[in-house]
C-alpha cells in the first residue's frame, strides 16, 4: 500500500488505501506481468479500495461457499415476499 487517502465521495469521510503493482512499484523488478494486464504498459495495475473493516468486507467474501449461498437464497426469497 503506497498511503493513504480520503475520499469524500458521500456524507461520511472514508479512509481509503491505495494499492499499486508489486512488480513496478516502489521499484521495477525487470519482470514481466504474469497475468499480460491490459494497463500494464501505462504502468501496472492501480486499485483504491476502502481500508476500514465494514467495507473491506465486501471483498473478502467466499462468494463461492455453500454457507454464502444459502443465506444469500434466503435473504433474496424475504425480498421477493416484502417487494
Amino acid at each position: 500500500m503506497a498511503m493513504r487517502i480520503f475520499y469524500r465521495a458521500s456524507w461520511v469521510q472514508q479512509r481509503h488505501g491505495r494499492y499499486r503493482c508489486p512488480l513496478l512499484h516502489p521499484e521495477p523488478t525487470g519482470e514481466t506481468c504474469p497475468i499480460d494486464h491490459n494497463k500494464w504498459p501505462d504502468g501496472g495495475c492501480k486499485l483504491v479500495m476502502p481500508t476500514a473493516n465494514g467495507a473491506r468486507i465486501r471483498y473478502q467474501l467466499d462468494r463461492d461457499s455453500d454457507q454464502f449461498k444459502q443465506i444469500y437464497n434466503q435473504r433474496t426469497a424475504v425480498e421477493r415476499i416484502f417487494s
